[in-house]
């Protein structure tokens, strides 16, 4: 399966959006060296769009913790936008749903940061 996705920076922020239905390992390699190549060249912060996202498997949560922890060691955040439901439930079974920053909307994450 093929990564397919925009991004684009608002100041120091990667807004990355993720057009695949599903995130499973076949893509989460893609995803964490584009976060790790932004984060390196001065994006602080990561605004992770998932409003097409409909399924994650582990690995896909595991790539939202990379995200988390990449932000965070580089004075910045990771916010999600556009959780769907059994995402969030995902979250919530594994008590991670506090971690993450969540937003509706792009704006909003961009206006918190």
């Amino acid at each position: 399966m093929e990564l397919h996705y925009t991004s684009h920076k608002v100041s120091d922020n990667l807004i990355l959006t993720l057009h695949n239905e599903i995130i499973n390992f076949e893509v989460t390699t893609t995803i964490k060296d584009i976060m790790l190549l932004e984060v390196h060249g001065g994006c602080h912060n990561v605004v992770l769009d998932l409003n097409s996202v409909r399924y994650m498997d582990s690995s896909g949560l595991g790539v939202l913790l990379f995200g988390k922890r990449l932000t965070g060691d580089n004075e910045g955040n990771l916010c999600l936008v556009g959780v769907a439901a059994p995402i969030q439930f995902m979250l919530s079974i594994a008590k991670l749903l506090n971690v993450f920053r969540i937003y509706d909307t792009v704006e909003d994450a961009l206006k918190s940061l």
